[in-house]
């Protein structure tokens, strides 16, 4: 049961918004149960499930995360819109809501499902790009970035990376449940919490992003700008969270924007990634067959003058 407070949305404390997360534990443990030995059928479905995935395009994870954000927010634009942007009876001095307080008042739960499926996107599209980095990295291509960004160090930013990940996503999943009606510090503190880690993130990125063999210059321009927008954003809100709450408001959409913007950057680098591995795998099987027809060409060649010898010896 769910009960209101002047038309507001408030849940109980009973009340459980994680099914995603136990319908993927579960599948986990199924997954794990299924390659056992005695069960060979289960084992061969999940390998087919795994060749499945395995064929999916990189490019197409941080794309997925990027329109699954757009179409929630644009879907509780569209909602409020309907309503003709209903101002809440509570909401002194203030005409625009906060995401969070439009999740709370329209479809409730739809964000908090929303963002942990785009954040598991998230999460794998990161991991990718981090083996991507991993892989094409050539610090002779960068001595000024070689010169601070030694290995170890480029294995100790791949952890912070990670982490920041998991943090700006956990940080997500917390914004859904708790608005700012009710919990307004928690939900700025978590916010900034956000922002922070998702700089963190951008720069570690960016900047290993300069270590790599045939970095694209726009991305790194776009990526540095996001960082400095993002930034920016969050220290604005910061201050205009208790004194101009319709800016922070607006500001809080604006954050929710740009953040779009990165997983766009990063399936635009998957895919100029997956483009270079297959013209060089294109080039590297031209070689291998005029590799073939040469050596083809010589053993004939040998074969002609060797049986010329011998007719010349029999003569």
């Amino acid at each position: 049961m769910n009960t209101s407070l002047n038309g507001f949305y408030v849940p109980q404390t009973n009340e459980r918004q994680y099914p995603i997360i136990i319908t993927i534990l579960s599948s986990i443990a199924g997954s794990l149960i299924m390659t056992s030995e005695e069960n060979t059928w289960s084992s061969r479905f999940t390998s087919k499930i795994y060749l499945k995935i395995s064929e999916i395009k990189n490019w197409i994870i941080p794309a997925v995360s990027a329109i699954v954000w757009i179409a929630m927010l644009g879907t509780y634009f569209a909602v409020w819109s309907f309503y003709s942007f209903e101002i809440m009876p509570w909401m002194d001095h203030q005409k625009i809501m906060y995401i969070s307080d439009l999740t709370a008042n329209y479809l409730p739960g739809f964000f908090s499902r929303c963002i942990i499926c785009q954040g598991l996107f998230f999460l794998w599209a990161t991991i990718l790009e981090l083996k991507y980095s991993h892989i094409n990295t050539d610090f002779k291509k960068s001595p000024l970035i070689s010169t601070f960004f030694n290995s170890t160090l480029f294995s100790l930013s791949e952890n912070i990376a990670v982490s920041a990940a998991v943090i700006a996503q956990s940080s997500a999943v917390v914004l859904s449940i708790y608005d700012t009606r009710r919990y307004s510090s928690l939900h700025l503190y978590t916010l900034i919490t956000l922002c922070v880690s998702m700089g963190f993130l951008t720069f570690f990125q960016t900047l290993k992003m300069l270590t790599c063999e045939n970095y694209n210059v726009p991305i790194v321009i776009i990526r540095s700008s996001y960082f400095v927008i993002e930034i920016a954003l969050a220290v604005s809100m910061a201050f205009t969270a208790q004194t101009h709450r319709d800016l922070s408001a607006v500001t809080e959409w604006s954050l929710a924007l740009i953040y779009p913007v990165w997983m766009i950057t990063v399936s635009v680098i998957l895919a100029n990634e997956e483009k270079r591995t297959t013209n060089r795998s294109i080039v590297d099987e031209t070689e291998l067959i005029e590799v073939v027809e040469l050596d083809v060409t010589i053993s004939e060649s040998t074969e002609e003058e060797c049986s010329c010898r011998k007719l010349f010896q029999r003569r």
